[in-house]
C-alpha cells in the first residue's frame, strides 16, 4: 500500500484502522503547552525518527515491545525552532520546575528509606513510618511490564536477590517503587520445550560445524569427501 503512493490517511481508511495527528512536537516529546505526549506507543522512537526525516519522505513504522505491534506515522511538516518570550513560557517554566523539584524530592526519600531497609529496618515500619502502603505483586515475568510495574522496573527487580531490597522508576517520573523480593519461581520446563531445546542445539551445532568446515576450505583449499562428511554429521541416516 505504500509502495502504491497512497498516504496514510488513505491505507487507515481501506483497512478500517484509526489514525491520530499530534499537531506538534519538540525534541523531548512535549507539545507546545510543555505537557509530555503519553498516549502514542513507542512515543520515543516515533519523536527521534521524525526529527530525524523530512516531510514527504517515507518513514520506517517502529515496531513496539513484546510483539506489540508498529506505529506507522508520517512527518506532514516542520517549525523551525524560534526563541520564545519568557511571559510566553512562565506557566511551563514553573511546571516543569515543579516537577524537577518533585521528582529530585521523591528520589531522595526513596533512596532514605532502601538504606533504612538495607540497614536491618522492617520492611512494614518502615513504610507506616512513611506514611506509605505495602502492597504485594505476584507472578511477575520477566521483560514483561504488570500493574504497577514498568518493563525497567521489572528488569530491576529480577536484578536482585531473594529476600534483597531494591528501588525503581514507576509508572510516571514522579514515582519511585521500593521493593524486597520475598519470592523466586522458577518456570518448570515441559517436555515439548526440552525437545525443541534439543533440536535447536543439534541445528545449531550442524550449522557450525558446516560453516567451519566452509572457512577451511577456502583457507587452506582443503577437498572434502561429501560422502564420508554426511556420515560423520549424521544427515541423511535413519
Amino acid at each position: 500500500e505504500r509502495g502504491s503512493g497512497a498516504t496514510l490517511a488513505e491505507i487507515a481508511q481501506k483497512l478500517g484502522l484509526q489514525t491520530e495527528t499530534i499537531d506538534a512536537v519538540d525534541r523531548s516529546g512535549r507539545d507546545p503547552t510543555g505537557a509530555e505526549i503519553r498516549d502514542l506507543p513507542g512515543v520515543a522512537d516515533v519523536v527521534a525518527g521524525a526529527f530525524a526525516t523530512r516531510p514527504g519522505v517515507e518513514t520506517e513504522p517502529v515496531q513496539l515491545p513484546q510483539n506489540g505491534g508498529y506505529v506507522w506515522y508520517d512527518l506532514n511538516e516542520v517549525t523551525p525552532a524560534r526563541e520564545r518570550p519568557f511571559d510566553e513560557v512562565r506557566d511551563q517554566v514553573l511546571a516543569r520546575w515543579t516537577e524537577d523539584e518533585t521528582v529530585k524530592a521523591v528520589d531522595a526519600k526513596a533512596k532514605q528509606l532502601l538504606a533504612e531497609l538495607q540497614a536491618g529496618q522492617p520492611l512494614v515500619q518502615v513504610a507506616t513510618s512513611a506514611g506509605l502502603e505495602v502492597k504485594t505483586a505476584q507472578n511477575l515475568q520477566r521483560g514483561r511490564a504488570a500493574s504497577d510495574f514498568s518493563a525497567d522496573a521489572v528488569a530491576k527487580i529480577f536484578d536482585v536477590p531473594l529476600n534483597g531490597f531494591g528501588l525503581a522508576s514507576g509508572t510516571v517520573p514522579a514515582e519511585r517503587i521500593v521493593f524486597q523480593v520475598t519470592g523466586i519461581t522458577v518456570p518448570q520446563v515441559t517436555p515439548a520445550e526440552q525437545q525443541a531445546a534439543a533440536r535447536i542445539g543439534q541445528q545449531i551445532e550442524t550449522d557450525l560445524l558446516l560453516q567451519y568446515l566452509a572457512q577451511l576450505r577456502s583457507q587452506i583449499g582443503v577437498s572434502v569427501n561429501e560422502r564420508l562428511l554426511q556420515q560423520a554429521i549424521g544427515a541423511g541416516t535413519n
